[in-house]
């Protein structure tokens, strides 16, 4: 879901791309009454889960990242806000002339918000697109593949695209999973019968009927009549 830009958004963006960020960290906005320590402790899991069953941490080779930096600026109104601060943010960090590495991710943050589902932190990602740039967000859970996703986006292993559609994905693919489960479990008084295509014969015997809510089949006498296609030799229904 796109987020408009606020003024100046593009410019910064694209300072951004002159610097270094592997090492920059993401920063973590709390939206609507989230406290910055609340957003210390997603920041926390999401560090603690990702590190032990990817990079076998305390016990791998490699040292645990610093991903994130929650804003201690009170919560913001809407990702909108969020934005805004984000640009502004990067502005005031861009004119101080920093060296080729900047300590923020330029083009990423997170949000922690009490209406989303509590295992999930809202991504916001920057990226171009037909020379334009846009700002767009998903649902990533916290746990593992939300300090996962950013690392790589941070190593240059995955774009904010491939991140986006991988969760733009997922999300579509639950949403019609619960769909169809939810129909599934509908109750129906409703009958049902399947016809096979035959050159055997014009008239079929029905030998049985299902009822789709109880899957039972009860025997039945109906006779479906067909008429044949002399060009093609097969039956049809009149």
């Amino acid at each position: 879901m796109c987020i408009e830009l606020p003024p100046g958004a593009s410019g910064v963006f694209d300072q951004g791309n002159q610097y270094a960020d592997d090492d920059g960290k993401v920063l973590g906005y709390g939206l609507k009454g989230v406290t910055t320590a609340m957003v210390h402790e997603a920041c926390d899991q999401a560090i603690e889960s990702y590190t032990k069953a990817i990079l076998n941490w305390p016990n791998g080779r490699l040292a645990k990242p610093d991903i994130f930096s929650p804003v201690d600026e009170g919560t913001f109104e809407d990702l909108g806000a969020c934005t805004t601060h984000f640009v502004r943010h990067l502005q005031d960090l861009f004119d101080s002339s920093p060296s080729k590495q900047v300590p923020t991710h330029p083009h990423s943050f997170i949000a922690i918000s009490k209406d989303e589902v509590s295992p999930n932190a809202i991504l916001v990602l920057a990226y171009m697109s037909h020379g334009l740039w846009q700002v767009e967000h998903c649902l990533v859970p916290v746990q593992v593949e939300l300090g996962q996703s950013v690392d790589s986006l941070r190593m240059g292993d995955e774009t904010a695209k491939d991140i986006l559609d991988r969760y733009a994905s997922d999300g579509l693919t639950k949403t019609t999973e619960q769909a169809s489960s939810d129909s599934s479990s509908q109750p129906t008084d409703k009958w049902a019968f399947a016809v096979f295509s035959t050159r055997l014969a014009s008239a079929l015997p029905l030998p049985a009927l299902i009822n789709p809510s109880t899957d039972e089949v009860q025997p039945s006498e109906a006779t479906l009549d067909l008429i044949g296609d002399p060009e093609t030799g097969r039956f049809q229904m009149p």
